[in-house]
């Protein structure tokens, strides 16, 4: 795929185009430049375009696909559709076509490494025996993943099985012997370090991969599974009810062994998807229990989780402690966690009055949640994405009373005003009426915490953690 003319390829050659020259385009070309490679040509709808040259490669008109054999065409658009339905109006027929939309498309992923297979063996020595490694993309920030994901690993290791975390080294790190930082290559925005995972796992002697978002950790080793190690055995969990998880899982899923479902809401879409039951793993959550009479007068309101604003609406928690504030409530809202939107956090304390209301924590290790949990009166979540929220069970397995938006697994646990209360996604001034009316009716508040602690009681006896993973693992 060295060839940048015009002229006559070799009839058994396989010719890369690229189709479109915009922004993506030119980020594939980077991406494509980091791994040896780049494409014949160019192609683009736009006439004033064609004729011309990106470097040294030439734009043609879609026409001209049809005079070349064996095209393996990279749709460089955000709507690859539409190319297809050109090469259709056109009766073009090609060898191959591939989303090249995303990074995320295993298709151009495979491709680059189909072309040098080899070359990432080269030099790589073992760095050490293991058989089972967790995804930390978003590293060790406080979150119910990472809590859960501690968790199992004790499991794990019960079960004779060693067990590593991965995260990429642009994270919060906080020493832990068993977690591997992955330094990215940084030559390359859209390179966003799948080369550097595949790497690692080639260099590691894994047999497991817990994948926990769909990200560039689980490319690479769908990646690695496809081409170099196909006994790879991966368990990929839907811990968000986005749509990226079901897209890009479902994109993947032929390499994927088990499916892991952690809500009523997440199985019924999984099985939507006409993935096989024998495929599909429900994962329940099992916490430590017991109630505690909260000795402090003062309303305490916790939230522990990740500090961002996307899904999990940091500016909501902070705009539902305004409004009590502005009701002259006495409460403190504690905020355990890290996260992007730590400085957006900290400044927004500070401009909106909240010292006295509101106080950053930052990190608490995962061993001591409990503690903070049986602190607080009430647990606030105002989450425009969930699954099935682990810190909302830990939360009422002591007897944090929750408040909640509406998301996916949120009433999996929660009775509505049996409970805890569940409002609509970004109702604040309903959410901050239903903190007050506890704050006010605290005869209430005790009966609903004793319900959360039964109710999570009564969930985690019947979890039995060590037979699950057998069960998931095909060890039993």
């Amino acid at each position: 795929m060295d060839k940048r003319d015009t002229g006559e390829k070799t009839a058994n050659s396989d010719v890369l185009i690229f189709w479109g020259t915009g922004r993506i385009g030119m980020q594939m070309l980077q991406l494509f430049s980091l791994h040896g490679l780049q494409p014949e040509y160019f192609c683009d709808s736009d006439a004033s375009k064609q004729g011309t040259k990106v470097g040294d490669i030439y734009v043609i008109p879609p026409s001209k696909i049809s005079e070349i054999r064996n095209v393996v065409l990279v749709a460089t658009l955000s709507c690859p559709n539409d190319i297809r339905s050109i090469l259709c109006d056109l009766h073009i027929e090609i060898k191959c076509f591939i989303d090249g939309s995303s990074i995320y498309s295993i298709g151009l992923i495979t491709l680059l490494y189909q072309h040098n297979k080899n070359r990432l063996k080269t030099g790589i020595n073992k760095i050490y025996r293991q058989k089972s490694v967790f995804d930390f993309t978003y590293g060790m920030e406080l979150g119910g993943v990472q809590t859960w994901c501690y968790d199992q690993s004790t499991v794990m290791k019960n079960m004779d099985i060693l067990v590593r975390y991965i995260m990429p080294d642009n994270r919060l790190y906080c020493h832990d012997e068993n977690v591997d930082v992955i330094t990215g290559n940084k030559v390359s925005i859209c390179d966003n370090r799948i080369d550097s995972y595949v790497k690692y796992f080639l260099a590691t002697d894994a047999k497991y991969i817990i994948i926990n978002f769909p990200r560039e950790i689980m490319i690479a080793a769908c990646v690695v599974k496809k081409l170099y190690k196909p006994g790879l055995y991966i368990v990929a969990i839907i811990h968000n009810d986005e749509a990226i998880y079901y897209k890009t899982y479902y994109d993947n899923a032929d390499l994927i062994d088990v499916w892991g479902v952690i809500s009523e809401e997440t199985e019924k879409k999984v099985k939507a998807l006409g993935i096989e039951e024998e495929r599909i793993h429900r994962f329940n959550w099992k916490a430590k229990v017991a109630y505690s009479q909260r000795e402090d007068k003062r309303l305490r309101i916790g939230y522990a989780g990740r500090i961002v604003i996307p899904a999990k609406r940091i500016d909501y928690i902070l705009d539902v402690a305004e409004i009590l504030k502005n009701k002259q409530m006495d409460y403190l809202l504690q905020v355990a966690g890290t996260g992007e939107s730590e400085e957006y956090l900290i400044e927004e304390i500070e401009k909106r009055g909240l010292e006295k209301n509101v106080e950053f924590l930052g990190l608490v290790n995962h061993e001591m949640i409990f503690e903070f949990w049986k602190k607080q009166h009430i647990y606030l979540a105002c989450s425009d994405h969930e699954g099935h929220s682990i810190s909302q069970f830990e939360a009422m397995s002591v007897g944090a009373v929750p408040v909640v938006t509406d998301t996916s697994g949120a009433r999996d646990d929660i009775a509505d005003g049996e409970n805890g209360f569940v409002l609509p996604l970004g109702a604040i001034n309903d959410i901050a009426e239903k903190v007050e009316y506890l704050d006010e009716h605290r005869d209430i508040l005790e009966v609903m915490s004793k319900r959360c602690v039964d109710t999570i009681a009564k969930k985690s006896d019947n979890v039995d953690e060590l037979n699950d993973w057998k069960q998931v693992l095909g060890i039993l």
